[in-house]
């Protein structure tokens, strides 16, 4: 198992600290490389950089066939189009 450096103290100055660093994979955009508290590079796996959590929006307010994010979840929409 390799050792990781998670700070980095010259003297009696710290220059590095990350042990309190609260990321996780899944909060961190993919494509996107951090620093774990232990000190480990890790690559984000999140693949939404929207809060939806306080959407309101329903399937019957969104359009047919079109789709949208609410509360984290992919809504399909079901309102018919009468626009056409």
């Amino acid at each position: 198992m390799p050792n990781y450096v998670s700070k980095v103290v010259y003297g009696n100055e710290t220059l590095i600290d990350i042990t309190d660093t609260t990321a996780v994979a899944s909060a961190v955009l993919s494509g996107y490389r951090f620093y774990t508290a232990a000190g480990a590079s890790a690559s984000g796996t999140c693949n939404f950089d929207t809060y939806t959590g306080d959407a309101t929006a329903a399937a019957g307010e969104i359009l047919s066939g079109k789709t949208a994010y609410v509360n984290k979840n992919k809504v399909t929409g079901s309102m018919p189009n009468i626009g056409k």
